[in-house]
């Protein structure tokens, strides 16, 4: 009896510690989509902001 609560209080204790590392896998990963979104969005800004910046520039400089 003592041999079979053990046996399920260490499947349950498994059981909590797996859960708890895929709820942090997940959440790692979900903050490095979350990084590398937020870094794409800064790359496409300052592309954006340079070429509108070549666009003006090349506009003063043809005029």
């Amino acid at each position: 009896m003592i041999l079979l609560l053990s046996i399920i209080l260490l499947l349950f204790i498994i059981l909590l510690l797996s859960i708890i590392l895929l709820l942090s896998i997940i959440l790692l990963l979900s903050i490095i989509l979350l990084l590398s979104i937020i870094l794409l969005l800064f790359i496409i800004y300052i592309y954006l902001h340079f070429y509108i910046f070549l666009f003006i520039f090349l506009k003063d400089v043809n005029y």
